[in-house]
């Protein structure tokens, strides 16, 4: 409902050598409402994440307006939110990925405070924390 809201956060590990322009090229694709889209599509093509994958990826998805994606991607402008975000996700103690953290939300200061969960986990583990900061909130 309207009790829990889910942000997204790049966190390109190093050894993934092409992860930082899949993440820019995410972005790119959300310009245009393609986010999901273009975040399931790396999902299954993990080893072919150049930028000439990325733009192949992007025709094949038909993304609406690929000269914009394009153009987008080769002036790298969702870079400094790429870095931004692996800086914040790094303060927070996050060291790999995937890595959540499940909390509450300063609508003030922007901050969410709360526990960290790294690596995949059963969907039991996200439903007690999701409860027990739902719990603390009425």
């Amino acid at each position: 409902g309207e009790q829990v809201a889910f942000g997204y956060r790049h966190f390109p590990l190093a050894f993934h050598q092409d992860a930082d322009d899949a993440s820019v090229a995410i972005e790119c694709a959300r310009e245009q409402d393609s986010f999901e889209l273009m975040h399931g599509a790396l999902f299954q093509q993990q080893r072919e994440q150049s930028i000439e994958d990325l733009k192949l990826l992007a025709k094949r998805l038909e993304i609406a307006d690929f000269a914009k994606f394009e153009k987008c991607l080769d002036e790298d402008r969702y870079r400094d939110r790429v870095n931004r975000d692996m800086a914040t996700g790094a303060a927070a103690g996050i060291t790999g990925t995937p890595g959540f953290i499940i909390g509450q939300h300063d609508p003030e200061t922007g901050v969410v405070s709360g526990e960290l969960i790294s690596g995949a986990q059963p969907d039991k583990n996200f439903r007690a924390l999701i409860d027990k900061y739902l719990q603390r909130g009425l």
